[in-house]
């Protein structure tokens, strides 16, 4: 048997070996970790390089020694102790105990110990193979990862955002307690599990499932987001709107997909909040676009105009390019730029600024008096400035009259003059209307009764007396209007209507009287502005009391043309005429009641004075607005009435809308059938009585007359009416 080599080159070989063990101890002195060779009693046979290296002891303080006397004692480790003497002879072997101890030259050791026992043929313990893996790094990186994740997860629970990891398999890893609460799964019940079963998305609108950020990162391997309108619905059913956003995590050395972490969190409130700024922004442009002042809309850093309303672009008659862009001294309002830069100033220094009766041109080059006021808001937290132009002609008017008056005593008696003679003058014009139309009946009534009448005379006849009626009573509803608008009784029946339904109705009516005259009427009826709400009869009464105007003004061969369109938020009807115009002394009385442009019982027109007044009041009612224009006497006049179109699509009605039945419906008489129906016509007035007689007994009705209360009383024992 061989010699076994030196360890440290010049030491003796502790005991003769075999080649055997000679290759038993090169590959032992080979092994990066350390090894010791102990004997039965727990002495040192040999060690490895790796242990004295690592242990930094010699191997003359090694051999032969008990393993708890290496470098003074260092290795009397009591875990070690119990390791070699108690666990070691009970099971043979150990494998990767845990042993921590502080070596006085060294430091701090992690260790994990491997042993086992090597018997001879008699089972006497021969020799003890002690394996030491030196684990310190590795033990102090783990401790520094936990560290970092125990810091990790502290952060994001802390963190008022959700929070969920998944594997590379979109498998939930980690929920922080934000995104528990917020799923209604918490982290030990979602462990593991897919994460469509617990971050489970749809689109708010269309309630279709959305693919989550997570599997769109494994996918494309990018941070991705989800777009607007994401709802999640938590475990018991309840719905949050969120945000999202996932970013896949890569292995530092392949680059491969590891995990994602996905982060969201609930912006419900802020989904509310933006609903009702949207709401509130809807508002304010509905207000802003029907509102009857003029409004314009200005940056503060550069003080030019950003939005102007309908209403300035109406009144000054320029398109909305012209005001868009530029500072107000370039639209007239002030007198130059010095001006304008100074009012700016004025305004930056108090908030708001205002100027009374400016003279403010239009495109026309008429000039408005205007009053205007400038303040400076906040909108989406930016100061803007917003300046109200209100349009004071006529107050300024009524002003220079007041003036006029209050300084002149006897204007005031011309004006109570003025009332009598209107009074006067209405009550003439009135008899004439009457009387005219009535002398007509009663003069074909006369004819009629003398019976010496061809077919065709009772034929005109008829026409006459039934055309003369109807004027007759034309003028009676006119005075009955005008006493309900005094009384305050005039009630609407608004509903979903059609405007060009209801304007042909109106044509069908004069149209006719135009033929008469020559007259063409030009019609171009926007379909897109026709939709509105309103009363069918009265906006059809407007309508008719325009055209019938426009017809009886405007000479033979003439034109009268109505036009419909949307202008914003409102129904423009349009109506003009090439009659005999309107003087600029008489154009702001036009609605005026009782007011006659030519008001002597020889005037050449007939009619009370009260349509265009009932227009107005019918308008108005509505919420619109109707205006009078003309270019002076002779040149014809416009008649604008502006109507808002509804806010709200009411729901439809079934069958056709209000106003597409074409014209008014007549009064049949014999439509309906009464036959059996016991009624009793109860009037003092012998021929109304009699007529009513007549016509509910050609009905069929059975029919009892009284003509007084107590011949109705008696009729009521006697027959039992059904209808009275």
């Amino acid at each position: 048997m061989g010699q076994m080599p030196k360890f440290a080159g010049d030491e003796k070989p502790l005991f003769e070996t075999s080649e055997l063990d000679l290759h038993a101890d090169n590959i032992m002195q080979t092994v990066r970790e350390p090894l010791l060779v102990l004997d039965g009693e727990l002495r040192v046979l040999t060690a490895n390089r790796a242990f004295y290296r690592s242990f930094k002891v010699m191997p003359e303080e090694t051999a032969g020694r008990l393993i708890y006397e290496l470098g003074n004692g260092q290795w009397d480790i009591p875990a070690l102790r119990k390791l070699l003497e108690d666990l070691l002879p009970a099971k043979g072997e150990f494998s990767d105990y845990l042993v921590e101890h502080d070596f006085p030259d060294i430091g701090l050791k992690s260790m994990l110990l491997n042993a086992r026992q090597l018997h001879d043929k008699d089972k006497q313990t021969k020799l003890i193979l002690l394996a030491i893996e030196d684990i310190t790094q590795r033990r102090r990186a783990d401790i520094e990862v936990a560290r970092q994740r125990t810091w990790f997860q502290t952060t994001l629970a802390s963190i008022g955002d959700s929070v969920i990891a998944t594997d590379a398999q979109a498998r939930i890893t980690y929920l922080n307690p934000t995104a528990e609460k917020l799923t209604g799964w918490l982290q030990p019940q979602a462990m593991g599990k897919p994460l469509h079963e617990v971050f489970n998305i749809v689109n708010e609108e269309t309630r279709k499932t959305v693919e989550s950020p997570v599997t769109k990162a494994i996918r494309e391997g990018v941070i991705v987001g989800l777009a607007n309108h994401t709802v999640l619905i938590a475990r018991d059913g309840s719905e949050r709107a969120i945000d999202d956003s996932a970013a896949p995590i890569r292995d530092e050395i392949t680059g491969a997909i590891m995990g994602v972490v996905m982060v969201f969190h609930d912006i419900t409130a802020r989904r509310a909040a933006e609903n009702l700024l949207e709401a509130s922004e809807v508002r304010y442009r509905r207000l802003f676009e029907a509102a009857h002042d003029g409004i314009l809309m200005l940056s503060t850093s550069t003080r030019r105009i950003t939005d102007v309303n309908p209403f300035l672009i109406d009144l000054l008659e320029y398109p909305r390019e012209h005001f868009i862009g530029k500072e107000l001294w370039e639209i007239g309002i002030f007198r130059d730029k010095e001006a304008n830069q100074q009012a700016m100033q004025d305004l930056q220094d108090k908030g708001s600024i205002r100027f009374e009766n400016l003279p403010l041109q239009d495109s026309n080059g008429r000039r408005h008096p205007v009053e205007i006021v400038a303040n400076v808001y906040q909108e989406d937290h930016q100061p803007v400035i917003q300046c109200n132009i209100r349009d004071i002609g006529e107050r300024v008017q009524v002003e220079r009259q007041r003036e006029a008056l209050l300084s002149n005593e006897q204007s005031s008696r011309l004006e109570a003059e003025a009332a009598n003679r209107s009074k006067d003058l209405f009550l003439a014009t009135l008899s004439h209307e009457v009387r005219t139309p009535l002398n007509a009946i009663l003069g074909w009534a006369t004819i009629l009764r003398a019976g010496n009448c061809t077919e065709a005379d009772v034929q005109e006849g008829m026409e006459v007396i039934e055309r003369n009626c109807k004027a007759q009573a034309q003028l009676i509803e006119d005075v009955l209007d005008v006493s309900r608008i005094v009384s305050g009784k005039m009630q609407l029946q608004v509903g979903p209507c059609e405007l060009v339904a209801i304007i042909n109705a109106a044509l069908d009516v004069v149209r006719p009287g135009a033929l008469a005259k020559g007259i063409r009427i030009e019609t171009h009826l926007d379909p897109a502005a026709s939709r509105a709400s309103c009363d069918m009869n009265r906006i059809q009464q407007v309508v008719w009391n325009l055209l019938a105007n426009a017809v009886k003004f405007t000479p033979r061969g003439g034109a009268v043309r109505i036009k419909l369109d949307r202008q914003g938020s409102t129904s423009r009807i349009e109506v003009s005429d090439e009659g005999q115009g309107i003087s600029a002394e008489f154009l702001p009385h036009v609605f005026d009641r009782f007011r006659q442009a030519e008001s002597s019982t020889r005037r050449k027109f007939g009619g009370l004075g009260l349509g265009l007044s009932i227009v107005k009041h019918i308008v108005e009612m509505h919420g619109g607005t109707v205006e009078a224009a003309s270019p002076g006497a002779g040149q014809g006049a416009t008649f604008t009435v502006n109507l808002p179109v509804r806010a709200v699509q009411a729901p439809e009605p079934e069958g056709p809308l209000a106003g597409e039945c074409g014209e008014a419906p007549e009064l049949n008489l014999l439509s309906v059938r009464l036959d059996g129906l016991r009624v009793l016509v109860l009037d003092d007035e012998a021929d109304a009585r009699r007529l009513l007689t007549r016509v509910l007994g050609e009905a069929g009705a059975v029919v009892t007359a009284a003509s007084t209360v107590a011949q109705a009383l008696a009729a009521i024992e006697k027959v039992k009416p059904q209808v009275l």
